[in-house]
Formats: structure tokens, C-alpha cells, sequence
């Protein structure tokens, strides 16, 4: 869209080091290692100059291989792309302009855009699938359900009678809803057309 952010090529490290929060708290610890940066994740002591030039190589390999992969997939020269890059964000206009994306466009463009390259007729029905794929309500409620009924089953005789009634309150409760148990999760749309 055309305010969309867009951009933002850069690359971010962060490594903790509360060595003196554990001293407040009275905590300690100790390793063993083998080799001079074996500890270079560990966050209860302070980097070396050693290390810290290592992570910083890293950052800076890392981001060097991110600006090839969009100058070569974007058909742009190395040097455009670092001028476009180093974190800044670009409105989605600013975007089309300076060549990072194709075409302005929402959704339902980004759909036609998909079921042209995957050779499928203008129109032909595709859903949108998130992943990684959240349960929906009606699997929510019945997951608790099983659940609650699983602890009743294994609860014992000599189990309180109030704790074993309380187990069953949600079950009453979702039958009491009446019409919602018609449903089920195809009548529940799961994806737009």
C-alpha cells in the first residue's frame, strides 16, 4: 500500500551481559570451556575486544549477504541498494519509486499477482493459509474440553467432591450455550476468497 513501511535493510545484534545483576541476586555460576571464545553467548561476564570484533564481523557478513541477495533478486547494482539500505524505512510509494517493490497493491493484489505466476485463471478461488496455523475457537473450547475431561477421568475417588464439580463447569457452561455447538469450524470462515 502506499503508506505501507517498506525497507529497513539492516541488521541488528544484541548480547546481554547482567554480571552485576547476578551479583545483586546472590547468583553465581561457572563454566567450563575449551577454547578462547567458547563463552562469547555468555551473558554473565562482559565481551572481550575479541569477541566483540567476531560478533561484529558477523553482523557485517550478514548484512552484506542481505544486500546481494536484494541487489540480485531486485536487478539492482550492489552500491543503489547500500544507498537505499543501513535502516532506513521507506513508505510503500517511496518503495516503487527507488525500485525495492513491484507495484503498489493490497491483499487482494498480492492474490492476482500469485495466481498469475502460478498460471491459474483470473478469479479462481485461493485461500490465504497463516502459518504457523493458530488453532480457531471451536478447537480451543473443545481442546479444554478433552482436557477437562481427561483430568476427570484420572481423578480418584478420594478426590474432593467441590474440585471434581469444578471441573465440570465449563462443560456446563459450553452447553449452555445451546445453538454454538451447531457450529463447527467449517461454518467458520478460516480464509478470505
Amino acid at each position: 500500500m502506499p503508506g505501507t513501511y517498506t525497507g529497513s535493510i539492516g541488521v541488528v545484534m544484541g548480547r546481554f551481559n547482567v554480571a552485576e545483576t547476578y551479583e545483586k541476586l546472590g547468583v553465581g555460576n561457572s563454566a567450563v570451556k575449551r577454547g578462547r571464545n567458547a563463552d562469547i553467548f555468555d551473558e554473565s561476564r562482559p565481551l572481550t575486544d575479541e569477541q566483540r570484533q567476531r560478533l561484529q564481523n558477523s553482523v557485517d557478513t550478514t548484512y552484506a549477504a542481505f544486500l546481494e541477495k536484494v541487489a540480485e533478486a531486485r536487478g539492482m547494482e550492489l552500491r543503489d541498494v547500500e544507498a537505499l539500505a543501513s535502516g532506513r524505512v521507506w513508505t510503500g510509494r517511496q518503495a516503487l519509486e527507488r525500485g525495492l517493490i513491484d507495484e503498489i497493491g493490497g491483499l487482494r493484489a498480492a492474490l492476482s499477482v500469485a495466481r498469475r505466476e502460478a498460471d491459474l485463471a483470473p478469479g479462481t478461488d485461493t485461500a490465504i493459509v497463516v502459518y504457523p496455523q493458530q488453532p480457531g475457537l471451536f478447537e480451543q473450547l473443545r481442546g479444554v474440553m478433552f482436557a477437562s475431561q481427561a483430568k476427570i477421568e484420572a481423578s480418584t475417588s478420594a478426590e474432593p467432591l467441590d474440585q471434581l464439580a469444578a471441573r465440570f463447569d465449563l462443560v456446563r457452561w459450553l452447553r449452555a450455550g445451546g445453538q454454538a455447538w451447531a457450529l463447527s469450524d467449517l461454518a467458520v470462515p478460516s480464509a478470505l476468497p
